[in-house]
């Protein structure tokens, strides 16, 4: 049967964006005389499919102007159509036609392929949107591709960087003058940016002003696009600086300091303080060899700070953009005379400046004469700090370089001593030291055959390393655990060692690892060092962490680097989180707004999942996009404006706990238990309240002393001792959230006669094990009155919101809550108990629930008194 359908006329669709001044816009012909790039870009679509018709689009990204630009359609329909309309429309931003076109033709069953030639002519340069739509059946939608379209042309883009570097010292100017008088201070003309307040006012204006400069020679070198995309944050920046100015009388904060500098830091309580101050640190990682470095474009990356050169310059750069914070990266191969007048250079100027820093050293890099000395150094697969004549070298080398920074009159905050560090212990002296600890615990050679399924003749055969059959005794559940755990010894003693010598040559320099962001993936524990021995033994957690946007239901890659950081904080909550050498990827992202909310709500997240400290690699994106670098820069004001009320969130008690066990991450390489541990995380994370890991090391030391609820995921292993806490926890009436099956084995492998019952306070996690499951079992320990009622989000049914993700404290006695929609999507979203408004103190505004909540935009809501009417956990 042929549905048909009336035919409508077909029109073009082209939005150009509005001019700030009325001298932006060049006609057609001027553009086309001027040198440089005259093309049209065509950027990603918008599609909206049909009921009963899809279709794909074809179409080159770039074409010059006055060129045929081929639209190719393949359109795919189950029931045949007559008098199909395909209909292009292009509309300037007054809503004019400039052109309109439509063929009309009938379409069969399965894929039909046509091609339309659309040739655009006298466009003005500016932004434009083309709506292709395909019209049907009179009882079906169109089918529609919304695609955004730039005429760009070099001469507009010269005069547009001409006409808002006049407006933008205008403005500059004024906010020079509020500042002074918010601050009841005058300042010369010749004062340095260094010695100045650095408010948000001030940062946006630099920011604007570096995309300006970064246009304008873009322009000269021919790089259009990154022209236009520092032409585009500039325009839009000016606005929002006219709108602050104009509204400041409300918006007093914008012109306050709200980045700390301070003379001296200290740690305790699990964060970074001057004096009792909570503070937080945001930079980056400085560049110390801007000539050798290059980013993905071939472009030296010392150019993301404005072209600094030096480190001074680069620490300087930081602090005039509102940023706290610096990263000196030392690697192991640079000659040492170098190497501390670097680390000498930067002690004086961020003292100075008092921009806390912190050092790196980095034993991975090892290019040059190191390798022609130890060419062996790199058989593992990586640096091999086992190495026994690297490793003596590596330690010397720290001890210089901490001691020397030690004794500096602005010592660092930190020094971390090694960057993803690995090892591979090998070699006689190691296994004959791994035989005698396995004769000391199984003398018997005949037990320890038939625990390790094993046909020694003597324990002297043992062998350590190599390839061996799938079912040999060295592949087996026991083996591993004996040889990973020896193994893991040596590297914690290697450590242990080197603290010890730090400690004494600069007792004032707290130490740290930076490990890498794998805690959940398989196999880590082969080579690497005990995450909870480096907690309970260093100063400082390290930790990296990668931010980018999500692919599944998350406008971020939410949970991978906010779990990561709920662990190390869980190890040791009394210590502060470091991330060193962070990223922020924004490059997916093909909106500037949606950078810049992207970025505020990852620097959120992050000090809300435990970071102290953040430094970005001078490579990330966030410095390629002046939108993402303001929003990293203000998030960080932001943050440390409330400094004290997040300090507040970070040390609340967490009374759900998620049993994270050695053990099982040693088992079959930490499969199935690291991924249902994350699982869990996330699911639990949407609950409403505060979560943490729980290692069997705690257990054992604590018991389960504060846990209100402990969360079993699918894990396969635990010591005996652990498992008999467990176990008399749930006796005495302890809520428990598990899977079918806990824990069928003990460390080694063996399987249990004994298991943990389940009783009335016990919630099967039952489905598929992921973090739905996880979220409704907390939901059911909520209705069973095992944690308090607090206010936290939920759909108009009651049921709670996956994706949303809020917590709830006091501080100074009023309540506050934290909450983000992390899906991509808007939520809907309600309160529970009687909370049904409050005033968001990061932007200022009064909120009222429910709202619909767009995705990635964090609010701190303080909650008003008399409809407060629940209690929250501390």
């Amino acid at each position: 049967m042929t549905t048909t359908k009336r035919v409508v006329r077909l029109s073009l669709l082209i939005c150009f964006a509005a001019a700030l001044h009325s001298g932006y816009v060049l006609s057609a012909a001027a553009a086309a005389d001027a040198v440089g790039v005259e093309e049209l870009w065509l950027g990603n679509p918008v599609i909206t499919d049909g009921e009963k018709l899809t279709f794909v689009l074809h179409y080159p990204e770039t074409a010059s102007l006055g060129e045929t630009i081929p639209l190719a359609f393949e359109i795919v329909t189950t029931i045949p159509f007559e008098q199909t309309s395909i209909r292009l429309t292009m509309e300037n931003q007054d809503s004019a036609i400039v052109q309109e076109s439509e063929i009309t033709t009938d379409l069969r069953p399965g894929r039909n392929d046509l091609t339309i030639n659309w040739v655009p002519t006298d466009l003005e340069p500016g932004r434009y949107a083309l709506l292709v739509s395909v019209d049907y059946a009179d009882s079906f939608s169109p089918a529609r591709y919304l695609l955004p379209v730039n005429r760009v042309s070099a001469a507009h883009w010269q005069e547009e960087v001409d006409t808002l570097k006049p407006i933008l010292a205008e403005l500059e100017k004024g906010i020079t003058s509020l500042v002074s008088e918010a601050n009841g201070e005058e300042r010369s003309a010749g004062t340095s940016d260094s010695s100045r307040n650095t408010t948000s006012l001030q940062v946006r204006s630099k920011i604007t002003a570096g995309a300006l400069t970064e246009a304008e020679q873009a322009i000269a070198q021919g790089n259009w696009r990154l022209a236009d995309r520092n032409l585009t944050y500039a325009r839009e920046a000016i606005k929002v600086l006219r709108a602050e100015i104009t509204f400041i009388n409300i918006l007093p904060e914008k012109l306050l300091d709200h980045i700390p500098y301070p003379e001296r830091v200290s740690i305790h309580d699990g964060g970074i303080f001057e004096n009792d101050k909570p503070l937080f640190l945001m930079g980056a990682v400085l560049d110390s060899e801007p000539s050798a470095n290059t980013d993905t474009t071939g472009s030296p990356l010392s150019l993301v700070y404005g072209g600094a050169a030096t480190l001074g310059e680069q620490t300087e750069w930081l602090k005039n953009h509102g940023l706290n914070f610096a990263v000196l990266k030392l690697p192991a191969n640079r000659d040492i005379s170098i190497l501390k007048e670097e680390v000498s250079a930067l002690a004086r100027v961020t003292g100075e400046l008092r921009i806390p820093w912190v050092m790196q050293l980095e034993q991975a890099a090892v290019e040059g004469p190191m390798m022609d000395t130890w060419p062996e150094l790199l058989e593992s697969g990586f640096v091999n700090l086992a190495h026994d004549g690297f490793s003596s070298y590596y330690l010397h080398l720290m001890e210089d370089l901490v001691s020397m920074a030690g004794a500096q009159p602005y010592p660092p905050a930190g020094a971390s001593i090694a960057w993803g560090p690995q090892f591979k212990y090998d070699g006689e002296p190691v296994r004959q030291q791994f035989v005698a600890s396995v004769k000391e615990r199984y003398p018997d050679r005949i037990d320890l055959n038939r625990l390790w399924r094993s046909h020694l003749a003597d324990h002297d055969e043992i062998t350590i390393w190599g390839e061996y059959p799938e079912h040999s005794y060295q592949n087996q559940r026991t083996y591993q655990f004996e040889w990973q755990t020896f193994h893991r010894g040596l590297i914690t003693n290697f450590f242990a060692a080197i603290k010890q010598e730090l400690a004494a040559v600069a007792p004032n320099v707290p130490v740290m690892i930076t490990l890498p962001d794998s805690p959940f993936l398989p196999g880590e524990t082969r080579n690497s060092p005990s995450r909870e021995d480096m907690a309970g033994m260093m100063d400082i957690h390290g930790s990296s962490a990668h931010f980018e946007a999500g692919q599944g239901m998350y406008a971020m890659n939410y949970p991978y680097p906010h779990a990561t950081i709920a662990l190390m904080r869980s190890y040791a909550r009394q210590k502060p989180v470091f991330v060193l050498n962070g990223d922020i990827d924004v490059a997916s992202l093909s909106d500037n707004n949606l950078r810049e909310k992207f970025v505020r709500s990852v620097v959120w997240e992050a000090v809300m999942s435990g970071v102290t400290g953040m430094a970005l690699s001078p490579d990330s994106s966030i410095f390629q996009h002046p939108e993402a670098l303001a929003a990293y820069a203000l998030a960080a004001m932001e943050i440390n404006r409330l400094a004290p009320i997040i300090m507040a969130f970070q040390q609340a008690p967490a009374e759900i706990a998620i049993l994270f066990s050695e053990a099982s991450k040693i088992m079959d390489d930490g499969v199935p238990h690291l991924e249902s541990a994350q699982f869990a995380f996330e699911g639990a994370s949407f609950a409403g309240f505060p979560v943490r890991f729980l290692t069997e090391q705690q257990i054992k030391t604590n018991g389960l002393e504060g846990v209100k609820v402990l969360i079993l995921p699918n894990t396969m292993a635990v010591p005996d001792d652990t498992f008999e806490h467990v176990a008399q926890y749930v006796e005495d009436g302890g809520m428990v959230a598990r899977v079918g099956t806990p824990i069928p084995y003990n460390e080694k492998g063996h399987s249990r006669t004994d298991v943990i019952r389940a009783t009335a306070n016990t919630i099967l996690v039952r489905g598929m094990n992921l973090p739905t499951e996880y979220l409704h079992a907390l939901d059911a320990a909520l209705v069973g009155g095992v944690l308090p009622e607090t206010a936290r989000p939920l759909n108009a049914h009651g049921y709670p919101l996956e994706g949303v993700r809020s917590r709830c404290v006091r501080f100074d006695g009023e309540t506050y809550l934290y909450i983000i929609n992390l899906q991509r999507n808007p939520v809907s979203v309600y309160l529970s108990g009687l909370a049904r408004h409050g005033h968001d103190v990061i932007r200022g505004s009064d909120v009222q629930f429910p709202r619909e909540m767009p995705p990635l935009e964090p609010m701190l809501i303080r909650l008003e008194k008399s409809e407060t009417v629940f209690t929250v956990s501390n």
